[in-house]
């Protein structure tokens, strides 16, 4: 189908011996006409904060409908910070890739009226490959 997006989540904690999951999710839907475009992109994360790269992934304010952001650490070492953006200099950490790890997926609200909002990467202490797939959503139909 058309605009169809699928999203598959699952968390598993084994602690003495207690094993803790949830239920593996897997929920597809079909987004709104309004959402046209998705990206996959290697993106080198550097040790001061930048942008995340979404490619022709429109995350302004412009229809009020949000995206959804994946994150992949490649680093065998070094861990990466997810940050929002919450103020004209002011970020937020959003979660922490370790080595291997992912972030998402999630889906998040677009930039607000001043721009804000938008997710940065800040590797630790080196240099990182980070992959980064990110689709528009749109009102799921």
């Amino acid at each position: 189908m058309a605009n169809e997006l699928t999203t598959t989540s699952k968390l598993q904690a084994t602690f003495g011996g207690e094993v803790f999951v949830n239920t593996t999710t897997q929920h597809t839907f079909n987004s709104s006409a309004t959402a046209t475009h998705a990206s996959k992109i290697k993106q080198n994360v550097g040790t001061a904060r930048e942008a995340v790269q979404i490619g022709d992934v429109d995350n302004s304010n412009a229809t009020g409908e949000e995206y959804i952001l994946q994150f992949y650490n490649h680093d065998d070492t070094n861990f990466v910070t997810v940050e929002v953006q919450t103020g004209a200099a002011t970020y937020w950490p959003a979660g922490i890739m370790r080595p291997g790890e992912t972030w998402g997926p999630n889906r998040v609200p677009k930039l607000d009226g001043s721009g804000y909002g938008g997710y940065f990467l800040d590797a630790d202490t080196a240099i990182c490959d980070v992959t980064v797939v990110a689709s528009e959503a749109g009102v799921p139909v």
